[in-house]
């Protein structure tokens, strides 16, 4: 599976890689932006030229237009703004390739401006461009999820995995399995109902999780209250001494998302973030630390 790679996004002489891309994109090493949540779409936007860049396909003459590249070996969908916690898109992705090799990653977008993911699937076969919008179409109804529209541009550029102050490497799955059948994925597919694929899992409450167990059980008595549980949730945290936002983020979805959620009194993304970063502007506050 031969791709096409470039720096930067308006650049279009792109340079042949003789490699597999879904191997390449297991073994890359994400490039690194010191994006937080104070940034601006703007400021983001113009990180973008500091990227690099990929095709599944190749060019004759090494220059990216529609008639240069004559077919591609795999499938990039861009995820924007969903209106869901990362677990639940995780699992939704999870669930409908069940047995297909894929890698999924954040953008350089992701939590500045809601959800913000890269799925990339490689295929059994090449395709061309006249199979492109209907083998992607089928593959978007499959996962039953909303992808952006550029994700069907032929000769579109896909950025290659990044990680932020607010979106860390640990944010990244993937799995190996079969390859999607390109042939299977041209003729269209059966609707299938909309069902729930988030599970409330309590098993972490076993000898090897005795600390977070406790930490659990230590918010039993708590309000029933979506934002006073999360409070307490965030301000122990940061009371325990932690000071690895990332760590401090990650445990408290972790906490909502096995705990607090069961009171059937759910956060968007977007809601969730800016609950988390108002408490903890507060605990800084009291800590004397700085606010963002």
């Amino acid at each position: 599976m031969v791709f096409s790679f470039v720096d930067g996004l308006t650049n279009n002489k792109m340079t042949t890689v003789n490699k597999n891309l879904f191997d390449y994109l297991l073994q890359y090493e994400p490039q690194k932006f010191l994006v937080d949540d104070s940034y601006t779409k703007e400021q983001a936007d113009k990180l973008k030229h500091k990227a690099s860049y990929v095709v599944a396909g190749i060019f004759d003459n090494n220059t990216r237009t529609e008639t240069e590249l004559h077919q591609k070996s795999g499938i990039f969908l861009d995820y924007d703004d969903l209106d869901l916690m990362v677990t639940v898109f995780q699992a939704k992705i999870k669930e409908a390739l069940s047995n297909v090799s894929f890698i999924c990653y954040p953008t350089i977008k992701n939590n500045l401006f809601g959800l913000r993911y890269r799925l990339f699937i490689p295929t059994d076969r090449p395709f061309i461009e006249d199979e492109n919008k209907r083998l992607i179409q089928n593959v978007v109804n499959k996962i039953g999820l909303p992808c952006d529209s550029a994700s069907n541009k032929w000769n579109q550029l896909m950025g290659l995995p990044v990680v932020t102050k607010i979106s860390p490497k640990t944010l990244i799955f993937s799995q190996k399995g079969e390859l999607i059948k390109v042939d299977d994925y041209l003729q269209p597919l059966p609707l299938k109902q909309e069902k729930s694929t988030f599970y409330h899992n309590k098993t972490f409450k076993s000898s090897y999780y005795n600390k977070l167990g406790e930490f659990i059980d230590s918010l039993d008595e708590i309000s029933i209250n979506r934002n006073e549980a999360m409070a307490s949730i965030i301000g122990k945290l940061y009371a325990s001494g932690a000071t690895n936002e990332q760590g401090i983020y990650a445990l408290a979805v972790f906490v909502y998302e096995n705990y607090v959620n069961q009171l059937n009194d759910t956060y968007t993304q977007k809601e969730f973030n800016a609950t988390f970063k108002s408490i903890r502007n507060k605990e800084m506050r009291k800590r004397g630390g700085l606010t963002v």
